[in-house]
């Protein structure tokens, strides 16, 4: 009999500590479910925020590019004729397209 009792006393007590601790994962310690999806509502803003505002870095003038590179020849004031292969880029603030030409000896590798 005493050992039946000591049984139910371990079980119940390891039944216990696994209950706790998978609901533990759940969700983080004193918070409640609208806590923890209010916090991950901020998380994916912040997530959002801060690839717009990488997206508005790397379009500084509102320049943006067909993803295609095309082939060109291109004048130069000197009137040399070089062949050129760039996208086109648009800028939006001054309504213009153009192309850009990096001369190769300041080309990074």
């Amino acid at each position: 009999m005493q050992y039946i009792c000591k049984t139910l006393i371990a079980s119940s007590i390891c039944i216990l500590i696994i209950f706790l601790s998978t609901a533990s994962f759940a969700q983080p310690r004193g918070m409640t479910m609208s806590q923890v999806n209010q916090q991950t509502g901020r998380w994916a803003a912040n997530q959002q925020m801060q690839f717009m505002r990488q997206m508005q870095l790397m379009n500084v003038r509102g320049a943006y590019s067909t993803m295609q590179e095309y082939d060109f020849q291109v004048t130069m004031l000197d009137s040399t004729k070089k062949e050129i292969t760039s996208a086109i880029y648009t800028d939006t603030i001054s309504k213009r397209r153009f192309i850009i030409w990096v001369e190769i000896r300041y080309q990074s590798l």
